[in-house]
């Protein structure tokens, strides 16, 4: 599925979404059909694990709705398993500093503009349905970051938008 929530942003359109936390595939679904654009999955203040998230994605995707996950932590292996799961994009907290930011990106995005692992996972489309590169070259655009600066005393420069958790009105879209 491609990231629709990206390509409206992208056409200059406003979308919305909500937070959820439970690993409920049906509430995951009934959330998706009220008619949110994304829906993000939130695993820092939930218990969601990759398995739920994985689940939770299918289910937003039979209905049009970009998952994103709320990752636990912003360090490389976990982001990995998480965008692996299927998730479309990510909103990594405990992003303090320039730094930070530069690592979650090069966390999520292939080579040449970041680190991130492949294996042929749910993200992938297990490699079945095109080739293993062109999902690579896709995957270099279609993750979008969104940094969340929990607390503000390592910015020198505040992040657009404040301080805290209000500080991810800009999201990292296409740093690659």
């Amino acid at each position: 599925m491609e990231n629709l929530t990206k390509q409206r942003l992208a056409a200059g359109e406003t979308v919305v979404g909500c937070f959820l936390r439970y690993p409920v595939g049906t509430l995951a679904e009934f959330v998706a059909l009220a008619g949110w654009d994304f829906i993000v999955l939130d695993a820092e203040h939930g218990s969601l694990q990759p398995p739920d998230v994985e689940d939770l994605s299918r289910a937003c995707e039979l209905h049009g709705v970009t998952p994103i996950v709320r990752v636990t932590s912003n360090d490389r292996p976990t982001i990995l398993r998480f965008l692996d799961a299927g998730a479309h994009g990510m909103y990594e907290p405990w992003v303090d500093s320039g730094e930070a930011a530069e690592a979650a990106v090069q966390a999520a995005k292939y080579q040449p503009r970041g680190t991130r692992g492949l294996a042929a996972t749910r993200a992938a489309r297990f490699g079945t349905i095109e080739p293993i590169g062109e999902y690579v070259s896709r995957g270099r655009s279609c993750h979008p970051t969104r940094p969340s600066a929990s607390s503000s005393p390592s910015l020198k420069t505040p992040l657009p938008g404040g301080t805290g958790e209000r500080a991810t009105s800009q999201p990292v879209w296409n740093r690659c």
